[in-house]
């Protein structure tokens, strides 16, 4: 996991993707599995808004495919240090959602065959 003392200067990252502040103050911790976020990582780090489900080994894990149950998103922009460790991270686990600003290059989650109730998706086209 990634829990070395780190100093860094951060700035703010784009959560535009958030449609209201409903279910921000209780995000939940969770362990996202550092051996699935390659295909995720960008500049070093993971955007916020990432979608995640949970994986066989009980660690969270990008949402890659229609099929797959989405369980929340990624709150706040991580940094990752190095490939393959695991990172904690806080995940909104329910609340309303503003697709068209989820962050650019992850998976659509319009096409899920099986939405999670908890959230409210603003779909793409309206403004």
């Amino acid at each position: 996991m990634q829990l070395d003392v780190v100093r860094e200067n951060w700035g703010a990252d784009n959560r535009k993707w958030l449609g209201s502040r409903h279910g921000v103050t209780n995000a939940q911790t969770v362990t996202i599995d550092g051996s699935k976020i390659s295909g995720a990582v960008k500049d070093g780090t993971l955007p916020s808004g990432l979608p995640l489900k949970r994986g066989d080994n009980g660690k969270f894990e990008p949402v890659t495919a229609a099929g797959d149950k989405l369980e929340g998103f990624l709150l706040t922009e991580q940094s990752v240090k190095r490939a393959g460790v695991d990172v904690v991270a806080p995940m909104l686990d329910h609340g309303r959602i503003r697709a068209r600003y989820l962050p650019a290059g992850i998976f659509d989650i319009s096409t899920l065959t099986n939405p999670n109730p908890a959230f409210v998706i603003v779909p793409k086209e309206v403004k």
